[in-house]
């Protein structure tokens, strides 16, 4: 285990120095602000977090006399979970990233569909609607 004890200020007030003790394990890494802990007083903050099937999960324990963690399964805020907007052009029928401000000859930037989109851009992609 290694451990170590970072300082930052409080955001409410900035002349107050607040630490947090961080453990890195080998399952996961423990966070604890200072002054709290959890209910059976083990040498681990409230906060912790871990892969599970390659997917981050959090842990927070909220109340120190709860035994029961909050779960927050993390996958939603993996980059592999990013998505790009894509538009129908008006002018060619093809789609284009939303923000692509360029010409709609380009191939690089033309789609012939959502999923020739996905496939070329390597995300999944939402199709957006222009407002009128």
């Amino acid at each position: 285990m290694k451990n170590e004890t970072v300082s930052f200020s409080d955001s409410s007030d900035c002349t107050k120095i607040r630490k947090v003790r961080v453990t890195v394990e080998t399952q996961g890494v423990c966070i604890q602000p200072e002054g709290t802990g959890v209910f059976d007083g083990a040498d681990c903050g409230p906060i912790f977090l871990e892969f599970q099937n390659g997917k981050p999960v959090l842990y927070v324990w909220t109340d120190i006399n709860g035994e029961d963690p909050i779960r927050i399964d993390l996958d939603g805020a993996l980059e592999s979970a990013r998505t790009v907007d894509v538009i129908e052009c008006g002018c060619c029928g093809c789609y284009h990233r939303a923000d692509y401000g360029g010409d709609c000859r380009n191939d690089d930037e033309r789609f012939a569909d959502l999923d020739d989109a996905a496939a070329r851009l390597g995300k999944r992609v939402n199709e957006v609607y222009p407002v009128s």
